[in-house]
């Protein structure tokens, strides 16, 4: 069944590109995934936007933070506007990153660690499960902390195989979901989101514009998306009826493309 493809690039002249195609694609894949991804009105905190205020390296959070917390964050590469925010509200950051040797710039509050994030420990790879690094760091009793993870495809093996304890010592859960225009692996993905929504309300999603969207009957949705969790044990929340997506305080990834509209997000999907 053929899906409407549309994404939009520069060229290398400098020049504006849209494209439109077609794709193969199931429906119920997307119905499923819209399902998963309702999103929930903080009834007790505003959203603020941490990080880069102008493109990429910012996200959309609860501003409610622990005077003294620990934050980990997966995914580095060249921006640590995000780590750098979060430590200035009072959290020590341990960072992860092994394809990089080394941070932009240090800070007393950062500790990186040229390693990465698996859904299992790789013993002949930089790569270890998220209960592997709490446990070396000592942290197998702290709660409150927040987590952020954008590492290219590894959070849906890192979600297959966390545990329920694992994802309850976070307060806010910040992730960037890629590929989830490819078919591939769609029922492992909906059960990912299936298994986080068990412990985590969603508050907040943005689409990522330097990459691909498709748009399905009343529904856009990008390849890659940012979204935003808080604890549901620890935050109160209500389904938002009246979201309309990207909110005031979003930004483009990419300055100099339209941000991806994805509109009322929490209404039915419809053909």
């Amino acid at each position: 069944m053929n899906i409407r493809f549309e994404y939009s690039f520069f060229g290398d002249n400098g020049r504006l590109y849209d494209v439109k195609a077609d794709i193969e694609g199931s429906y119920d894949y997307y119905k499923a995934l819209k399902s998963v991804l309702k999103i929930y009105k903080m009834t007790d905190y505003l959203l603020i936007r941490l990080g880069s205020q102008d493109c990429d390296g910012g996200y959309i959070m609860a501003d409610s933070f622990a005077e003294h917390g620990i934050a980990y964050s997966f995914g580095i590469s060249n921006d640590v506007s995000w780590d750098s925010a979060i430590a200035d509200c009072g959290y020590k950051i341990f960072m992860y990153d092994n394809t990089i040797d080394k941070l932009p710039y240090e800070r007393e509050e950062f500790l990186f660690f040229k390693e990465g994030i698996s859904g299992m420990d790789k013993i002949d790879e930089p790569l270890k499960t998220l209960s592997y690094y709490i446990d070396k760091n000592g942290h197998s009793h702290e709660k409150n902390m927040i987590l952020k993870m954008d590492v290219e495809g590894a959070e849906w093996s890192f979600l297959e195989t966390v545990d329920y304890d694992i994802l309850n010592q976070f307060n806010q859960i910040i992730i960037e979901f890629h590929g989830f225009i490819q078919s591939e692996n769609s029922d492992k993905k909906i059960k990912a989101l299936e298994k986080l929504n068990k412990t985590h309300n969603l508050i907040h999603l943005h689409g990522n514009n330097t990459s691909y969207t498709v748009k399905i009957g009343n529904t856009v949705f990008p390849n890659v998306m940012e979204a935003t969790y808080v604890n549901k044990n620890s935050y109160k929340t209500e389904e938002d009826t009246k979201v309309f997506l990207p909110i005031d305080i979003d930004r483009p990834n990419d300055y100099y493309v339209k941000d991806v509209e994805l509109g009322k997000w929490n209404e039915p999907f419809m053909l």
